[in-house]
């Protein structure tokens, strides 16, 4: 029983930290492609701002399965990394409003006592929600960095795409708890090989908006490399779908696989 709490936490370590750095992966390979610095205040924001959200969700979902001196370091960590979070956005607030990342904050720490309850009501409210509030980080860092519009509505555009398949497919492991807690996710709703299939389409999508985005000139030719990682994505989604082995590690790892190849790309070219 002991061991058991024990992996619990330190399994919910691995995925704060895991996810919060795959998302400063994932701003880090657009700041390669646009060729924009990336402020280390804002790499600390991201790193904060991921982990309050998951942490705070496992510590809701997980709270009596771990040791109390487990919960008093999760609550103690949440506690710090608010504060630090909330300096952090007063730094940034001479080139983005402030308001942003406060409701982005807000939100994230509202979605699991009040707005799970709308997911059990509005089919995939659940996964839009989480692929909006990532979005959202990605539109702060690029509104600091004067990004034209365009190339902020084709990298927002791809960005929402691989979220989408991310998250969904993350649903798939839960399809089960979800189910009886009512809650009326994609991965529920469309089956999982229905859903596999839309992966599919929407990898196909994401592969489009690059070369459209590099052919009209909104994006550079380094951002075809994001095309790897895509491709990659779907042959382990494609394995894992046979192996009905639905772990989140493979789409996770896509994000540092953007920053690989976006530094392969940068070497290469």
């Amino acid at each position: 029983m002991a061991s058991e709490r024990n992996k619990i936490f330190l399994n919910i370590l691995f995925r704060v930290i895991f996810t919060s750095l795959g998302a400063v992966a994932e701003i880090f390979s657009i700041a390669v492609i646009l060729k924009i610095s990336l402020p280390v205040q804002f790499v600390f924001f991201v790193i904060f701002l991921i982990s309050i959200i998951y942490l705070w969700d496992f510590y809701r979902e997980y709270s009596k399965k771990i040791y109390k001196i487990e919960r008093k370091i999760i609550f103690g960590l949440l506690l710090f990394l608010t504060v630090s979070i909330l300096y952090i956005t007063l730094l940034l607030r001479n080139s983005v409003p402030i308001y942003l990342p406060l409701v982005l904050l807000g939100l994230s720490l509202l979605y699991d006592s009040h707005f799970k309850k709308i997911t059990a009501q509005i089919v995939g409210f659940k996964d839009f929600f989480v692929i909006i509030c990532f979005n959202l980080i990605v539109l702060i860092f690029l509104l600091i960095n004067n990004i034209s519009p365009g190339s902020i509505f084709v990298l927002l555009l791809f960005v929402l795409s691989r979220d989408f398949v991310n998250i969904t497919y993350c649903d798939i492991k839960d399809i089960e708890s979800d189910s009886l807690k009512g809650y009326k996710t994609l991965a529920i709703y469309f089956g999982i090989d229905k859903l596999i299939k839309l992966h599919s389409v929407v990898s196909i999508l994401s592969i489009m908006i690059i070369v459209i985005a590099v052919i009209l000139g909104f994006l550079p030719v380094i951002s075809y490399f994001l095309i790897f990682p895509v491709v990659i994505t779907m042959i382990l989604i494609f394995v894992s779908h046979s192996n009905r082995k639905y772990t989140p590690t493979n789409v996770d790892f896509e994000y540092f696989g953007w920053l690989i190849f976006v530094i392969l790309g940068k070497i290469v070219l």
